[in-house]
């Protein structure tokens, strides 16, 4: 079960843990849970609501078209009880799951809400993204 630890960096957007590998997730028959968890001095924000226009957790490219995920592979994102954390389900069996998604995620912090950056190809951003192998 990854987990990966969102902070708020000094550009004021939100930052991923991955930097160990948790955003990789191997082939497996049961489905893998991923957590994100708001960690620093966000651990007190909450995940935007997954009702929102532009949700806690969303991908780049929606799911079943041009680079997004496959329809179905992952499970919409559930906020924790406490509102700073978010889980989600990756369902990556095989060479038909794999691939790198990038998603965005959004936070509210004292009335604020903080993003993950966001690069189209060719950009110089780094794009969070869940990479299934």
């Amino acid at each position: 079960m990854p987990q990966l630890d969102i902070t708020l960096d000094s550009s004021n957007r939100l930052s991923v843990g991955d930097s160990n590998g948790q955003n990789s997730i191997n082939p497996n028959p049961a489905p893998t849970i991923i957590t994100f968890t708001l960690s620093g001095k966000i651990a007190l924000a909450n995940f935007v609501p997954m009702t929102a226009a532009q949700p806690g957790f969303s991908f780049a490219y929606p799911p079943g078209q041009l680079n997004g995920p496959p329809l179905n592979l992952f499970t919409p994102g559930v906020i924790g009880n406490n509102g700073n954390s978010l889980t989600m389900t990756d369902n990556h069996t095989g060479a038909s799951t794999a691939g790198e998604w990038i998603y965005i995620l959004r936070v509210v912090y004292n009335g604020t809400v903080y993003a993950t950056s966001f690069q189209g190809a060719g950009g110089t951003t780094r794009n969070p993204v869940i990479i299934n192998r």
